[in-house]
């Protein structure tokens, strides 16, 4: 039997803290450690909640 490889990832988000606009956005998400890469777990958050101009998101 393999061993269960789901968690529940629970995300707080800040955002950038000189934009007044940008409040902290907390969110759940699951992943499976086994079929999942950083880039795969990253990427849809990016999407999401992209930068604003000239900024870089920093994980």
């Amino acid at each position: 039997m393999l061993p269960n490889s789901t968690f529940l990832v629970k995300i707080k988000l800040f955002g950038n803290p000189t934009r007044k606009e940008l409040k902290p956005v907390e969110f759940e998400k699951v992943i499976d450690y086994d079929l999942i890469n950083f880039m795969d777990f990253i990427q849809p958050i990016v999407d999401q909640y992209p930068p604003g101009y000239l900024e870089v998101a920093h994980i």
